[in-house]
């Protein structure tokens, strides 16, 4: 019996960070990431671009963080009213596999 796969861009709410996408997120990070990281608590949430092109927009942000501080993310959004969530934002084709992601995490030294 065959199941049809599904999207990463039909989730509803928040997701796990696809492969092709994190290995955006580690080269932004300039390091692998390790427990410190939360890596593993990193979730996106996705929405569609209304062009209709396939490409779809991600916000990556740190659950174990929102969970800490009571604040439970429900779509992309969400994040719009609570910007210092997000740590990663960006775009994604899950066809082509190909993504551009942009590191917003606030450090005093970052590189």
């Amino acid at each position: 019996m065959f199941w049809k796969k599904k999207s990463i861009a039909d989730a509803a709410g928040p997701i796990s960070v696809p492969g092709f996408i994190g290995a955006r997120v580690v080269e932004k990070m300039m390091k692998n990431p390790d427990l410190s990281d939360h890596w593993v608590e990193y979730k996106g949430v996705v929405r569609h671009r209304s062009n209709g092109d396939g490409i779809c927009d991600i916000r990556i942000f740190d659950k174990w963080d929102t969970d800490h501080r009571g604040i439970k993310v429900t779509d992309f959004k969400f994040l719009d009213a609570h910007s210092d969530l997000i740590q990663f934002e960006g775009w994604f084709d899950e066809k082509s596999k190909r993504a551009e992601i942009k590191d917003l995490r606030k450090f005093e030294n970052k590189p």
